[in-house]
């Protein structure tokens, strides 16, 4: 006689996962738009004569759009552990 016992992961739980999923993915892609257009902002204020003021653009930009995509990375290790 067997006595096996199953652990079957809650439902909530998958869909905890799947949402950490979703918004992970989702902080990534916004994180790599921002530093993109930060980027893209900062050359066209350089193009203007205003290279002082494109270079703090570049610093605040690089910094959000890094803590996003720093957020987006732990959400999906979040996302990882709740699946599992």
């Amino acid at each position: 006689m067997q006595n096996t016992l199953s652990r079957a992961r809650p439902l909530g739980v998958t869909i905890i996962a799947v949402l950490l999923l979703i918004a992970g993915v989702l902080e990534l892609v916004l994180g790599g738009l921002t530093l993109a257009g930060v980027f893209a902002v900062g050359h066209v204020i350089t193009v203007y004569g205003h290279p002082t003021t494109a270079h703090v653009v570049d610093a605040l930009g690089s910094v959000l759009g890094s803590i996003s995509l720093v957020i987006g990375l732990v959400t999906l290790i979040f996302a990882w552990g709740c699946g599992r």
